[in-house]
């Protein structure tokens, strides 16, 4: 992880973020999925802000389809003739 999360809010969401987060496949890529329901569920349970929690979760995932992009991109370069 290149950046750390500042506040309390943010952690939690990076916690509930890391425990819903599943993969799909689309062809030969693979995408992070945060499954929303999941996460509201646990953040919940956990006693954790779940405004904050459900504000902060589109842009972890947002986060992690960059990074996909990224080294699909990186990826194709390397296969390149």
């Amino acid at each position: 992880m290149t950046s750390q999360p500042e506040t309390i809010e943010g952690w939690q969401a990076w916690q509930v973020g890391q425990r819903s987060l599943s993969f799909q496949v689309i062809g030969r890529t693979v995408l992070p999925v945060l499954d929303a329901r999941t996460a509201l569920m646990l953040a919940e349970t956990l006693g954790f802000d779940t405004r904050a929690v459900a504000l902060l979760l589109p842009a972890i995932e947002v986060g992690l389809s960059a990074v996909v992009a990224q080294n699909a991109v990186q990826d194709s370069q390397d296969t390149d003739p």
